[in-house]
């Protein structure tokens, strides 16, 4: 068998929709190999930042003195010193992004990157023109219970940092302040990154609903792998095998706080509806009947 063209998918996210998922998943397939590192951010230009070298130097370290069982510790290690290796030149193609890959493996790999999202029209192309065979898909939620999922994690992170950066969930206005953040935002209102894709990839970009990774794992997991063109039977984990499943579980969003997201997507939430269909449209009416209620509760 030929090797494979390099990697043969990338996942543009959303971020808290599944990306771990997907990785934990394909890293777990007996015909793939996935990066030791989880998002590369090579088409987002954020490749060669410091804080990527400053991880990619950590990653490094920690394969020295703990190998993970049942990789290959060499290719790991040439993977992560050809992230360190790059220079601005470097980004202009994917040749330095496929021999990555080839140094990794001569099975499958995939890039999981949820920055890729928000990607320009510059960037999308390079990877569409420079990467014809590679499977492009991205997986979206509900973008009010994405918003709170992001929120409630960025607590947590300063909880456990213990740093005094002020709760995003404490009240509608830390909430409202949080959703206006350029990192949040820019995550949150996808739609027109989705139409910008969808108008450079076409029919190459497979759109999928975190509603059926979260409630059908293993139809989700069959769907996936059809579109990727690989076995199903390959998994070594169960499809709803989740490495964050023991995080805390959700918790209700305060009346308070959902007014704010009511207003924050009341545009996005349509557009999403317009764009995909499908469970979009339940999340539109699902908002429009919490704004009715809202209004009520205000009378």
């Amino acid at each position: 068998m030929s090797a494979p063209s390099q990697p043969h998918f990338i996942c543009i996210g959303s971020q808290k929709a599944g990306t771990g998922w997907v990785y934990d998943q394909f890293d777990a397939h007996a015909d793939f190999v996935m990066p030791p590192m989880k998002e590369l951010q090579f088409f987002n230009n954020r490749f060669l930042g410091e804080k990527k070298r400053e991880r990619a130097r950590f990653k490094l370290a920690a394969l020295a003195n703990h190998p993970q069982a049942g990789r290959d510790a060499e290719a790991d290690r040439r993977f992560i010193e050809r992230v360190l290796a790059a220079s601005p030149a470097d980004m202009e193609t994917v040749d330095y992004y496929r021999a990555m890959f080839a140094e990794l493996t001569d099975k499958r790999s995939g890039d999981v990157c949820p920055a890729y999202m928000k990607l320009d029209d510059a960037r999308i192309r390079l990877m569409a023109e420079g990467l014809p065979d590679t499977k492009v898909f991205g997986i979206v939620r509900n973008p009010v219970s994405r918003a709170w999922s992001q929120a409630r994690m960025r607590d947590r992170l300063s909880a456990r940092k213990g740093t005094e950066r002020p709760s995003a969930t404490a009240s509608a206005a830390a909430f409202e302040e949080f959703l206006g953040l350029p990192g949040v935002s820019s995550l949150s209102l996808i739609a027109s990154y989705l139409a910008r894709y969808k108008a450079i990839l076409g029919d190459r970009l497979k759109l999928m609903f975190f509603d059926d990774l979260a409630n059908e794992p293993e139809r989700f997991r069959a769907e996936l792998c059809a579109f990727l063109e690989v076995s199903p039977d390959g998994f070594d984990v169960p499809a709803g095998f989740n490495a964050k499943a023991n995080r805390p579980g959700t918790r209700p969003m305060p009346d308070a706080l959902k007014a704010v997201a009511v207003d924050y997507f009341a545009e996005e939430a349509p557009a999403l509806a317009d764009l995909l269909g499908g469970h979009a449209i339940r999340w539109a009416e699902e908002l429009e009947r919490e704004r009715a209620a809202l209004r009520r509760t205000a009378l």
